[in-house]
């Protein structure tokens, strides 16, 4: 595949019979050729089945980008043969490599078109690259099918919004012409990235109709780790063909692949959970249905959900925590009093989490069985970092371990869909997964997520909305799925200076406490001699089998 110097054509150098001659080069005799002339004026879109080329410059001139089976008498998808060309609308001529030809067919409007070396004769494939293409920025979103019909080189644009000052129609003009320049399908599928191989054998009839035995048996796949790679591409396949928003597909293959059990996670796994999100959207891109907009949470995804069995696990799971007893995995409340060190000692235990502490006194002593990446999204993350270069002055912190594990970030107010697109990006990070290896054993430990605070990132037109609070909570739950998220939260303003701790509440709706996996309310008591300690207390949960 050779790119030769641009050349220049002023629009009269080629007529549209030597135009057509090249673009059938390779045509088979007994296919049919379709062309078409009119004025969009008295439009008639039945054409010509004989091939003819249209030589009218008055008149708007069409090719069809594909042969025809022989004795075909109408232009339809039924009725292909083989596509010889794939058009391009609306491009910027320079920003595209190498094309075979380009036509001006508006001023300032081009179609660039790549010949085809070996005609491409499966409809599948040729349909699913138009069809991703037609979805991309700056293409044609209608009309992009395997007979689609494109503008030949000589002859007007009579659609009136082409009409000059003057009255006149525009016209079109041969800008680029390489006939010599032509590409492998393989080639065009390199140069757009774009696969149109099928995901599996027959994956077209699976993406529409697969039975729901089918579809359920590929679900237990992924749940126990077995052929992972086909079964998830099916499922997305199905999923986003039925209508099923992308992020409601990732987030239902992310929580199926949570259920392998820890043993079964190795590179493998890991790579094909990282590889989620390319998986589903190659999916969307070549069975997404051709509707306006398809909704999160809305859709087929909410059927294939309902219909779903959540599959007994082989034995009782143990429960995971971030620090053993005491802080559980999932997402969890930490609430406290105003400038009551909320900050100061979450910092202090993502260094725990980390791994990064490394003395035996002055510190948290809390038990890690698995340290974590943590990534700490805080109101003002000088102080966040304040603390961390403070506590490695102090000796307390191996530097190198906390700079490498410990991101610290600002967050910002977001509504809870962008929270959830954050949980996908931060779930399927591979570099925020960390190995450990304990008594024998590998695992790869999710990273800890913390938002300081919940009000400073969740965006809610009022934090007493229990429906507002229970869907934040819900887009965390399905955008991070097996990564722990921490959200840092004030007590009631009422109970602010309140000393029975038991009395406690999160500020805010009281979904936050009741949709959350565990509350925990951060005191600071008088222990005597003057000193104050600062006590984690669990009061309320939802099972997190804490130790209170």
């Amino acid at each position: 595949m050779s790119h030769p110097k641009l050349n220049v054509y002023d629009g009269n150098a080629v007529t549209n019979a030597i135009f057509l001659q090249e673009v059938y080069r390779n045509a088979r005799p007994d296919e049919v050729r379709w062309t078409l002339s009119h004025r969009l004026a008295t439009p008639s879109w039945a054409g010509q089945f004989g091939g003819k080329p249209p030589e009218n410059a008055e008149a708007d001139n069409y090719f069809c980008v594909a042969t025809l089976a022989a004795g075909a008498d109408r232009r339809e998808a039924d009725h292909f043969a083989a596509a010889h060309v794939v058009v391009l609308d609306d491009v910027d001529p320079n920003q595209h490599a190498a094309p075979s030809y380009v036509i001006e067919t508006s001023p300032g409007n081009y179609q660039a078109g790549y010949l085809l070396t070996v005609p491409m004769r499966d409809a599948a494939r040729y349909a699913r690259l138009m069809k991703v293409l037609g979805k991309r920025a700056g293409n044609d979103n209608s009309g992009n099918n395997v007979v689609r019909v494109v503008r030949l080189p000589v002859g007007l644009n009579t659609k009136r919004e082409h009409i000059n000052a003057d009255g006149e129609h525009a016209r079109c003009r041969l800008v680029v012409w390489r006939p010599g320049e032509r590409y492998t399908f393989e080639d065009l599928e390199k140069m757009f990235k774009v696969d149109t191989a099928p995901l599996t054998a027959g994956d077209d009839e699976y993406a529409t109709g697969m039975p729901e035995a089918e579809f359920e048996r590929l679900c237990e796949n992924i749940r126990t780790g077995v052929d992972l790679h086909d079964s998830i591409n099916r499922v997305a396949a199905r999923m986003v063909a039925r209508g099923s928003h992308p992020a409601d597909v990732k987030a239902l293959l992310r929580e199926l692949m949570h259920a392998t059990s820890v043993e079964r996670r190795d590179d493998r796994w890991l790579q094909r959970y990282v590889d989620i999100a390319r998986s589903v959207d190659s999916a969307a891109e070549k069975f997404a249905p051709e509707v306006e907009e398809v909704k999160a949470g809305v859709g087929g995804s909410a059927v294939d959900r309902l219909v779903m069995d959540f599959g007994w696990p082989e034995r009782r799971r143990a429960q995971e925590f971030v620090f053993s007893h005491v802080l559980a995995a999932g997402i969890t409340i930490l609430a406290s009093y105003p400038a009551g060190g909320k900050t100061s000692t979450m910092t202090t235990l993502a260094v725990q989490a980390a791994g990064a502490w490394v003395v035996e006194t002055g510190g948290p002593a809390l038990e890690v069985k698995v340290h974590r990446h943590v990534v700490y999204y805080a109101e003002d993350p000088r102080q966040v970092v304040m603390l961390l270069e403070g506590m490695i002055e102090l000796g307390w912190v191996d530097a190198a371990v906390a700079r490498e594990r410990i991101h610290v970030r600002a967050t910002r107010r977001v509504a809870p869909a962008v929270l959830r697109q954050l949980g996908e990006v931060v779930a399927a990070d591979p570099a925020l997964r960390l190995t450990n290896h304990r008594e024998g054993r590998r695992y790869d430990a999710a990273p800890w997520v913390v938002f300081d605070t919940t009000n400073a990132t969740i965006e809610m037109e009022s934090e007493n909305a229990n429906s507002e609070m229970g869907a934040a909570v819900s887009a965390l739950r399905e955008g991070f799925l097996d990564v722990p998220v921490t959200l840092i939260t004030h007590v009631s303003k009422a109970l602010k200076n309140e000393t029975n701790v038991s009395a406690l509440t999160a500020r805010g709706a009281g979904a936050l406490e009741a949709d959350a996996q565990q509350v925990l309310f951060l005191t600071v008591e008088d222990i005597g001699d003057g000193e104050d300690a600062r006590f984690i207390n669990c009061l309320a949960s939802s099972g997190c089998g804490c130790a209170g």
